[in-house]
C-alpha cells in the first residue's frame, strides 16, 4: 500500500467551522489534498476510519450560513468522481440521563420537580421530615435512609453502609450479588473501562489511583485531558459520577466503593460542546484495542416524541468496535435505557439502545419496581438499581471538587453499574467476546422480586420483560458462569424482505406474516430486528408487536401520547432480545395497531435474525 504523506496545514478550527467527512474511491495523497483545497477550500484535518477523512471547510462565515451556498457545495462534492460519499457535519441534540423533569409546572402541587441544573428534588409542599445536611446540597432532601448492617464484606469507606444496591447486609432483601463476585477474588483487576460523557475529574480522591490516561481523551477541546469544565452549577458532574460507580477506590476512608473497584477507568469528554456524528464516532472508536468496555449514559431527547439514533459514522464505529476491538473479541458497549418513562417514551425509538451492539440497561428502585423515569422496550437486556420516588435512596458515588453524593440517579446510574459487573466477568474470563457477555447476562439475570405485569416466558421458557429485560443482573452468578463459559460460535445472519405496500386503516389492527425456513443454519436466535418503513398521520398512535413461531409476543413500539409527527419511520430498526434461544423457522407475524383518525401504510418490512447454529451446553443448565 502506498505510504500516505499529508501536507500539514497550520490552522485552528473554531467551533463554527464547517466540517466535512469524505469517503474516497482511492487513497488520499498529497496531490488530492492540494486538489481538494484548491477546488473546494477543504483543509485536511485527520483520518477517521480507513478511507474516511475529515476536512475543515475554509470559507467566510457569511457563506457558511447560506443554504444556497451549502446546496452548491453539495452538488460539487456529489459530482466529484473521487468522492464516494460525504457528510457535512451537523450539530446533534444529545442529553445526559442523570435526571428528568418528572412533572411540569402546574401539575399536582405535592409532586416533585427536578431542577434543570441540579439533581435536587424541589418539593412544592413544606411538610418535609428528616431533613439533614450533607456535603452536597442535592442531598438535603433525602428523607429516607435504607440502612445496612454489616454484610459479608466491610470497608472503611464512610458511605459503604448506605450502598444498599451492593451491600448484601441491606434490609430490602435483594441485591446485585456483587459481594459474591468479590469473595471469589474478582474486583475488576486488569479490565479497562471508559466513560463517554462530559469529562472525568481524574484527580478525584475516588478515581485518581485507578485513572487510565490511555482510556481518556477530550473531544470537545481535542486534547488528551478529559478534565471537565468547571462552572457554578456543576453541570459537568455527570461523567465523574458515572466513573465513581464503577471504579471508586475501596478502603480509602472516603465516600463509597465502586462495583469494580480495582478496574482501570478513563473518560471521553464529548457532551460539553457541539456534538456531531464524527465526534460520536471518534468516541466510540477510541483506542478499542485497549479499552474493554465503554459506558454511555446519554442519548437523543427522552421527550416521548423523538426518533433518533447513531449516524452513518457512529454506526461504522460500532461495527469496527465489535469486529476489531479487544483484538477481535469485540468492544463491549453499555447504554442507559433512557429517562422518558413518565412521558411514555420507548427506548426502541433510540437507535443507540436498539442496536444489537449495545447492552441496554434499565432501572429498578429499592422496592423492586421499575424506576418512574426508566423507559421500557424490547431491546432492554437487563436492569440494575437506581433511585425512584422522592423518598427513595439514590446511588452513592464520586462528585466534582473531590466530593461525594448520595443522589446520583436516572438510568445514568444503572448503566455504569452494569458495566462494572461486566468488568468483573471479563476479569474472570478474558476470552469472552461481546456476544458471550450478552449470553451471560441473559442466563444469569433473574426476575427475583421485580414487580411487573408483563413478565412472560419466551419459547424456551425463559422469563423476560419489556421493563426489566431478563431481570436484575447477578454479578456472582455471572462470574461463576464466565469461569467455565466456552466462546459461542460465529454469528449468523438471515434477512427476509417483504416489499408489498400494505394499508393499515384508521382505528384498526392489521396482521402481516413472513415465512422463515432453513435460515442459514440458525438454530438459536440472539437478536431480531424488524426494519420498518411506515408512514402515518400521527406516529404516536401506532403500536407494533412481533410474534415468533413459538408464540412469543414482543412489543416493538407502544403508543406515545406526545408523538404527533407525521413522518412515520423510514427503515427504522426495531430490535428485540425476547426470542433469545428460540428457533427462527416458521411463521412470523407483525401486528400493527393504528388508533389514529388517519390511514397508515407499511411500505417495507425487513426481518433480520441474528443467531448461531450451536450454543454451549451451559445454555441449557
Amino acid at each position: 500500500m502506498p505510504r500516505l504523506v499529508i501536507i500539514f496545514f497550520l490552522a485552528i478550527s473554531s467551533l463554527n467551522c464547517l466540517e466535512i467527512v469524505l469517503k474516497l474511491n482511492q487513497i488520499l495523497t498529497d496531490d488530492l489534498v492540494q486538489n481538494f483545497y484548491s477546488k473546494y477550500n477543504l483543509k485536511f484535518k485527520r483520518l477517521l476510519f480507513e478511507d474516511y477523512y475529515v476536512f475543515d471547510h475554509d470559507e467566510p462565515q457569511r457563506s457558511r450560513r447560506s443554504s444556497d451556498y451549502i446546496t452548491i457545495l453539495n452538488k460539487k462534492l456529489t459530482n466529484d468522481s473521487v468522492i464516494k460519499w460525504f457528510q457535512i457535519q451537523k450539530n446533534l441534540k444529545r442529553v445526559k440521563r442523570d435526571f428528568f423533569d418528572l412533572f411540569q409546572p402546574g401539575q399536582e402541587e405535592n409532586e416533585m420537580i427536578l431542577s434543570d441544573h441540579f439533581e435536587i428534588p424541589f418539593l412544592k409542599y413544606e411538610n418535609l421530615k428528616n431533613i439533614f445536611n450533607h456535603q452536597n446540597k442535592d442531598d438535603q432532601f433525602l428523607n429516607k435512609i435504607l440502612m445496612c448492617e454489616l454484610g459479608s464484606v466491610d470497608f472503611n469507606d464512610p458511605q459503604w453502609s448506605l450502598q444498599w444496591y451492593i451491600n448484601d447486609g441491606c434490609e430490602q432483601g435483594f441485591h446485585l450479588n456483587i459481594t459474591k463476585a468479590w469473595s471469589l477474588g474478582y474486583t475488576g483487576k486488569g479490565v479497562v473501562l471508559s466513560i463517554i460523557d462530559d469529562g472525568l475529574e481524574r484527580k478525584n480522591f475516588e478515581l485518581a489511583e485507578n485513572y487510565d490516561a490511555l482510556a481518556s481523551y477530550d473531544l470537545n477541546d481535542d486534547d488528551s485531558d478529559p478534565e471537565p469544565r468547571y462552572e457554578s452549577s456543576n453541570e459537568n458532574k455527570h461523567g465523574t459520577r458515572c466513573a465513581g460507580e464503577i471504579a471508586a477506590k475501596s478502603n480509602n476512608s472516603f465516600c463509597g466503593v465502586g462495583v469494580a473497584y480495582d478496574s482501570r477507568i478513563g473518560g471521553i469528554r464529548l457532551l460539553d460542546g457541539k456534538i456531531t456524528d464524527r465526534l460520536e464516532a471518534e468516541a466510540l472508536a477510541f483506542n478499542i484495542n485497549y479499552i474493554d468496555i465503554f459506558s454511555a449514559s446519554w442519548g437523543p431527547l427522552d421527550d416521548g416524541k423523538t426518533v433518533d439514533g447513531p449516524g452513518v459514522l457512529s454506526r461504522r464505529a460500532f461495527k469496527n468496535g465489535i469486529r476489531y476491538g479487544r483484538a477481535g473479541k469485540g468492544t463491549v458497549y453499555v447504554w442507559a435505557a433512557g429517562n422518558g418513562g413518565r412521558l411514555d417514551d420507548n427506548c426502541n425509538c433510540d437507535g443507540y439502545t436498539s442496536s444489537i451492539y449495545t447492552i441496554t440497561i434499565g432501572s429498578i428502585n429499592q422496592d423492586g419496581e421499575m424506576s418512574v423515569f426508566s423507559e421500557k422496550c424490547s431491546s432492554i437486556l437487563a436492569s440494575t438499581f437506581s433511585s425512584g420516588k422522592v423518598h427513595q435512596n439514590g446511588i452513592i458515588t464520586s462528585d466534582l471538587h473531590n466530593r461525594c453524593t448520595r443522589r446520583h440517579t436516572g438510568t445514568s446510574a444503572s448503566a455504569p453499574i452494569g458495566a462494572g459487573i461486566i468488568a468483573l466477568a471479563l476479569e474472570a474470563n478474558r476470552n469472552l467476546t461481546w456476544r458471550d457477555v450478552q449470553y451471560l447476562i441473559v442466563l444469569t439475570s433473574k426476575p427475583y422480586k421485580l414487580a411487573s405485569d408483563d413478565w412472560t416466558k419466551n419459547g424456551i421458557g425463559r422469563f423476560v420483560s419489556h421493563k426489566f429485560g431478563y431481570g436484575l443482573m447477578n454479578a456472582g452468578n455471572m462470574v461463576e458462569m464466565a469461569l467455565k463459559w466456552p466462546n459461542v460460535g460465529q454469528q449468523l445472519k438471515c434477512v427476509s424482505l417483504k416489499l408489498d405496500l400494505s394499508k393499515i386503516p384508521k382505528k384498526s389492527v392489521q396482521l402481516f406474516s413472513l415465512e422463515y425456513s432453513k435460515c442459514k443454519n440458525i438454530n438459536y436466535i440472539e437478536h431480531v430486528l424488524a426494519r420498518l418503513t411506515l408512514s402515518s398521520g400521527v406516529r404516536g398512535k401506532l403500536k407494533i408487536n412481533l410474534i415468533s413461531p413459538t408464540g412469543t409476543r414482543s412489543n416493538l413500539l407502544d403508543f406515545r401520547k406526545h408523538d404527533f409527527s407525521h413522518y412515520g419511520f423510514k427503515s427504522w430498526p426495531f430490535m428485540s432480545v425476547h426470542y433469545w434461544g428460540e428457533k427462527p423457522d416458521g411463521l412470523w407475524y407483525l401486528e400493527i395497531l393504528n388508533k389514529s383518525n388517519f390511514d397508515a401504510f407499511l411500505d417495507e418490512w425487513k426481518l433480520v435474525i441474528y443467531g448461531v447454529e450451536y450454543v454451549p451446553r451451559l445454555f441449557f443448565e
